[in-house]
């Protein structure tokens, strides 16, 4: 027989770790009745290896609790492709987690690099899904849910696009568009497809300490237009790039797209 200690250095399994296999009934030593203390035969032994094996791949003690009781090697493969599908799907949301913090970090050196600049940059072509009466029309947020159910860990202010149009310094259309990705790689529907191109490109912080950010960033483009002899088209999208708090109010920074004549 062995005791608790010395089933742990053979097995590098800790004593708390043994205790709670036998509080969970897969693990079941006698105990001395002179002195109380735990002694662990073989069979014991060949049970907390069988633990261990399994607990390599982290099967859950009830699963190994099943297989210690009798099971197939046909009622096991069952078990091991259950624990597969689980961690497919962990590592599938894990990738999607780490695929958004790449974009995060994209898009804090973005601001770094032009915040209150402008420059000529080529917006990527995107599609356009459905349209919300404005940013705060909650009630229409079902549409966002709905159109983009392929990017469900994607945040809702990454799938929302304010369009503006205007002409002769005056603002024909202002909305919300649902925009993701062109799922569409062939471009069949080309009506739910923009291709912007390349644009005037700017990143503003906007926050209610701002004055009037939409003069400000029009007095920008005008002046970089006058001075390289640029021609725009009057349409413009902006995207949401980080969104904070700074004295408890919300504090975000936007990315502007100006279209510019091709």
């Amino acid at each position: 027989m062995y005791s608790i200690g010395e089933v742990s250095e053979i097995t590098r399994i800790s004593r708390d770790r043994l205790r709670n296999y036998e509080e969970k009934g897969i693990l079941t030593p006698v105990k001395n009745p002179e002195n109380r203390y735990r002694e662990y035969s073989i069979d014991d032994i060949d049970t907390v290896l069988l633990i261990e094996f399994y607990r390599s791949i982290d099967l859950s003690i009830d699963s190994i609790n099943e297989i210690s009781k009798d099971s197939s090697l046909e009622e096991i493969k069952v078990l091991i492709d259950q624990k597969k599908q689980v961690v497919d799907n962990e590592l599938r949301k894990l990738t999607r987690i780490s695929e958004n913090i790449s974009g995060f970090l994209v898009d804090y050196k973005n601001i770094k690099d032009n915040l209150n600049k402008v420059i000529i940059r080529k917006m990527d072509d995107f599609q356009i899904y459905d349209e919300l009466a404005d940013f705060r029309s909650y009630k229409e947020y079902k549409k966002i849910h709905n159109s983009l159910k392929k990017h469900p860990d994607k945040p809702i202010i990454r799938k929302l696009t304010r369009k503006i149009v205007f002409d002769d310094n005056r603002i024909t259309e202002n909305k919300m568009i649902i925009t993701g990705p062109v799922m569409d790689e062939n471009k069949t529907t080309p009506g739910n497809i923009c291709s912007p191109g390349n644009c005037l490109y700017t990143v503003r912080e906007d926050s209610r300490k701002i004055g009037n950010l939409m003069e400000n960033i029009q007095r920008a483009f005008l002046s970089f237009i006058q001075e390289n002899g640029l021609a725009v088209t009057g349409t413009a999208f902006a995207n949401i790039l980080f969104i904070t708090k700074e004295d408890g109010n919300i504090k975000s920074y936007l990315e502007i797209f100006l279209l510019l004549k091709k």
